[in-house]
């Protein structure tokens, strides 16, 4: 598990280091390899085996890049489950105390004056057919 853990951590750093590579050279190599958006489909199948109990999460946290996995129950899930960069900027970096991740109530009693930054958060198909049972 441990060794598991650092290579998916090293996913992490790799993805995250594709922010410092220059716009040009990156725009190439998505044009003629497709290699970052390979290497953001690696560490997405990668995130996809971690493995996490009910009461655990896998949280790693760069610079510029953050992740977690988590195993939510289903009533978390159909009650929402939210995701916050509380990083002042887009300029400053990211550190553990600057994602923020809230369930449920949490979310509507979040202060109104506080920005609250976009996230993606991509489900996996179970929710697609969880919601599509409740249509």
């Amino acid at each position: 598990m441990y060794l598991h853990s650092q290579v998916t951590a090293t996913l992490v750093v790799a993805v995250g280091n594709l922010v410092n590579v220059n716009d040009e050279f990156l725009q190439q190599s998505e044009a003629t390899t497709k290699g970052p958006s390979r290497a953001v489909k690696s560490l997405e199948k990668q995130l996809q085996t971690v493995q996490v109990t009910m009461n655990s999460t896998f949280r790693e946290v760069r610079a510029n890049i953050a992740v977690e996995v988590r195993r939510v129950t289903e009533s978390t899930l159909l009650s929402g489950l939210g995701f916050v960069s509380a990083a002042a900027s887009s300029e400053e970096s990211l550190d553990n105390s600057s994602l923020v991740v809230m369930a449920g109530n949490e979310m509507s009693n979040r202060v109104s004056g506080e920005e609250m930054n976009t996230a993606v958060l991509i489900l996996p198909p179970e929710v697609h057919i969880l919601a599509r049972g409740l249509s």
